[in-house]
């Protein structure tokens, strides 16, 4: 896909996250930790709340 200077500022997209990423690793962010904490892994829930029973959770 090819950029077209005119639009926007002149500066491609794909230059404008590179940058961004390039900055943030320079400032000290590691991208590759987990920023959130995960739940623990469980059955799918109904609307309701309560989990599936069966092959349903597996489907």
């Amino acid at each position: 896909m090819a950029y077209r200077k005119g639009q926007s500022g002149g500066v491609s997209p794909a230059t404008r996250i590179t940058q961004e990423i390039i900055a943030r690793l320079e400032s000290g962010t590691k991208p590759w930790i987990k920023p959130w904490r995960g739940v623990p892994v469980s059955r799918p829930l109904r609307a309701c709340g309560i989990p599936y029973r069966g092959m349903n959770g597996a489907l």
